[in-house]
């Protein structure tokens, strides 16, 4: 469904056919952007048109919370919440496998994030856990970064992780 003042298409499955549709494109290696939308990010997008066009380019715009999911579909709850969308991408046998990255946040909330993926997905033990460096966005290396995911063989990168409450 195309929200029409930004012009953002919003993902109007649930979060398990989803990872069916993750699973089939990342067996065919086809890389995806994924966003979780909620309210406050779709404001965001409301003020800032380079957030907006990031947001328009992704391949799936996920409806996170109950205004989104509303204004999708006013009689059914879709919602696609980050913590099931994480245990649901971690059970599945094919995509829990793949090598993850969970980047951003605190160091708190990334030593939260490992002991849990430990605990209940021991199969993801080669996964990578770092917080990200608190630094002007331009100063970030990015370069850098894109050679560790390729280098390390990342297929599945978490980025965020606890935002925007950090």
């Amino acid at each position: 469904m195309k929200l029409m003042s930004l012009n953002i298409d919003i993902y109007d499955s649930g979060t398990k056919e989803f990872v069916i549709e993750l699973e089939s494109l990342s067996k065919r290696n086809v890389g995806v952007l994924c966003h979780l939308c909620n309210a406050y990010t779709l404001s965001i997008a409301l003020l800032d048109k380079n957030f907006s066009r990031i947001l328009r380019r992704s391949s799936y715009n996920l409806p996170d919370g109950r205004p989104i999911s509303f204004v999708i579909n006013p009689r059914k709850n879709i919602q696609i919440r980050g913590f099931k969308l994480l245990k649901e991408v971690l059970a599945n046998n094919y995509l829990g496998s793949q090598k993850n990255l969970f980047y951003g946040s605190t160091q708190e909330t990334i030593s939260g994030v490992e002991s849990f993926v430990k605990l209940y997905f021991r199969e993801t033990l080669n996964s990578h856990f770092l917080a990200a460096p608190h630094i002007n966005p331009n100063d970030f290396d990015y370069s850098s970064f894109a050679k560790y995911l390729c280098d390390e063989n990342i297929k599945i990168l978490w980025l965020g992780l606890g935002t925007p409450k950090q």
